[in-house]
């Protein structure tokens, strides 16, 4: 697991209350209800805090973000690391 997402499953698990420890990489987060969109707003604002980058809401997408793997692969074309 990379830094990356033990900082988000960190978040997720402190501040959103979901026990993200046993969520796959490639499990979808959004479209399985893991996520609310409520809880989507604060994961987002989380990852611009902290990698300080702006998500576009043209961006904000299932295929950018429904997975830790679909994250950090919209965080890679940012040129987070």
């Amino acid at each position: 697991m990379t830094a990356i997402v033990a900082n988000l499953k960190e978040f997720m698990k402190d501040t959103l209350g979901i026990d993200a420890d046993e969520i796959a990489l490639d499990e979808p987060l959004f479209s399985s209800g893991i996520v609310d969109s409520f809880s989507l707003v604060s994961l987002l604002s989380f990852i611009e805090g902290e990698f300080r980058i702006q998500i576009a809401p043209t961006e904000v997408t299932i295929d950018n973000f429904d997975s830790f793997d679909r994250i950090l692969k919209y965080l890679d074309g940012k040129s987070v690391s």
